[in-house]
């Protein structure tokens, strides 16, 4: 009775197998050899007798199967054998791939591995790979099929750049039309190269959307206020005057000189200061007080003695597990970046100074400096300050952020998160945080305490207290 209960057994699951998989190569008539009925393809008398001999074996191994089964688990009603042992079946991935996905797979790798070849070859950045018009290039070469030669240096330089820059005039002549709807903004971006040449160029900006206008080489220029009047003004009649809302400059004297005589000239034109390079000088004032100053060249001191070591260097990278200078947007910024950059590795920096590689090392019991360093990485005092000051310099920071990202205009909210700055500064800070803000104020209403950031302004909620009424009311007029 047990044993016709598990042939029973035994059946269903090659009965569910079969409904799952179907039948088997050799089943349904495939197999190694050839399927064709000939008398001299059909199995021997000999085969015969080998086959019953095989089917008395696992006759037998099915009864020793049958005697053991009763140490096995109990198999739930409905469970297949795969509920069981995942792997008493063939799964997906071990059946035989479509031939058109192999196919595929080839197809790419031929294309990968050309396209691989132009990359590294021709020295290409493999970032250009994110750019659109790559990916429509390789769209419109896999369109076209093969057979289609491709375009030559000659045809590059020629024809296709022609092309090209048509469309590009045609694509201006629709963004000058904007102009006098939306107002144009010019930006003069001066700059001196490693060869102490001069450039200046100028930029227009309208409906979202900036586009190199022109350069001037200024080499032979004495850049005083005289000279960037003019280049201003050549600008300003070149794409006319009655578009143009305001230039933006940096904040160098001969800059604002000539932004306020262009103001006074043409009284619809506001002359506006780069925010960047404004609040860059507000955080140069700041490093110029005392006790930042002395802070900030503290954490130069250690930074410079751990990397000018390569023993030393390659023990913090054990200890931090990365580094610690990190370059910040401008020039006065890195200080406090870099400040900021220690002080998250204040933790890791006590341990390796502590640690017996330090104390077995010359630079510990040999070098007069290495106690020095150890000595200001293990001060209290240094620590307390360094995050004082970061924490009262991480709003002003964040403004710098915002406006050098240039992911929207940031004309309609500066007013609102600077002075949202300074309540920050207040807070984190509150014994040395007026001296921060008197430094604010005073390059702001300097600099950037225009017209246009204040009506930006009403964006935001009336119910911030930044100004009196009086005073939206004249900006508006």
């Amino acid at each position: 009775m047990q044993a016709s209960r598990d042939n029973q057994w035994q059946q269903e699951e090659v009965a569910r197998h079969r409904a799952r998989f179907g039948l088997s190569a050799y089943e349904s008539g495939g197999g190694f050899g050839s399927t064709r009925q000939d008398p001299e393809f059909l199995r021997t008398t000999s085969v015969k007798k080998s086959i019953g001999k095989e089917r008395g074996r696992i006759a037998s191994m099915l009864g020793s199967f049958a005697s053991r089964k009763k140490s096995f688990r109990k198999i739930p009603q409905g469970a297949t054998i795969h509920d069981v042992d995942p792997h008493a079946l063939p799964s997906r991935d071990s059946r035989q791939q479509r031939v058109d996905t192999m196919w595929m797979k080839d197809k790419k790798k031929i294309m990968w591995r050309a396209i691989g070849s132009r990359f590294h070859f021709s020295h290409i950045p493999a970032n250009v790979a994110d750019n659109t018009y790559y990916r429509s290039a390789i769209a419109a070469i896999q369109a076209v099929g093969p057979g289609v030669v491709p375009p030559s240096p000659k045809n590059i330089y020629g024809e296709l750049l022609d092309n090209n820059k048509e469309e590009l005039e045609n694509w201006m002549d629709s963004y000058k039309s904007k102009w006098p709807i939306y107002g144009l903004t010019i930006m003069c971006d001066g700059w001196t190269g490693p060869t102490r040449r001069s450039i200046i160029n100028f930029l227009t900006y309208c409906d979202a959307k900036t586009f190199f206008h022109k350069s001037v080489d200024a080499s032979a220029y004495v850049h005083n206020t005289a000279c960037m009047l003019k280049l201003m003004e050549d600008v300003i009649d070149l794409v006319g005057e009655e578009n143009v809302m305001q230039v933006v400059t940096d904040n160098r004297p001969q800059y604002k000189a000539a932004g306020q005589i262009l103001m006074e000239r043409r009284p619809h034109i506001f002359w506006t200061p780069c925010a960047a390079h404004c609040i860059d000088l507000m955080l140069m004032d700041i490093g110029k007080i005392r006790r930042v100053q002395q802070t900030v060249e503290t954490a130069q001191r250690i930074t410079r003695y751990v990397y000018n070591h390569n023993w030393i260097l390659s023990l913090m990278r054990k200890y931090a597990g990365g580094e610690i200078l990190r370059p910040g947007v401008t020039r006065f910024a890195t200080n406090f970046i870099a400040l900021d950059s220690i002080l998250k590795k204040r933790g890791a920096l006590r341990q390796m100074f502590a640690s017996p590689k330090w104390h077995d090392s010359r630079y510990s019991y040999a070098s007069t400096e290495g106690s020095k360093i150890q000595d200001l990485v293990t001060r209290q005092s240094f620590w307390q300050r360094a995050t004082t000051i970061v924490k009262a310099i991480k709003p002003l920071y964040e403004v710098l952020r915002a406006v050098v990202r240039e992911i929207y205009p940031h004309m309609g909210f500066l007013y609102h998160i600077m002075v949202k700055a300074k309540d920050q500064i207040m807070e984190a800070d509150p014994a040395h945080g007026q001296s921060y803000i008197n430094i604010i104020e005073h390059r702001w209403g300097a600099q950037m305490g225009k017209e246009l950031h204040l009506v930006g302004k009403l964006r935001y909620n009336y119910s911030d207290n930044y100004s009196d009424g009086c005073t939206y009311i004249i900006m508006l007029r």
